[in-house]
């Protein structure tokens, strides 16, 4: 069974690398012309704030009910 989720700390911890993926996440993203980027709790949230910022439009976080109540 192949498993879509991977282990993003590579990509963190290596800030040269981060770059890269934040502006090819930028690149591919900027041409769709959106209003604002979200996600669910979850490892994205690490990387598309910063996306966000990067195209000057809100970032929206949708948290897992019950996390923190």
């Amino acid at each position: 069974m192949y498993s879509i989720f991977k282990d993003i700390s590579p990509i963190i911890i290596d800030f040269d690398f981060y770059g890269e993926v934040l502006s090819k996440f930028t690149i591919s993203i900027c041409k769709l012309n959106i209003d604002a980027t979200n996600v669910i709790q979850s490892r994205d949230f690490l990387i598309e704030p910063s996306v966000a910022e990067k195209l000057n439009v809100p970032f929206v976080l949708f948290r897992k009910y019950g996390i923190l109540t």
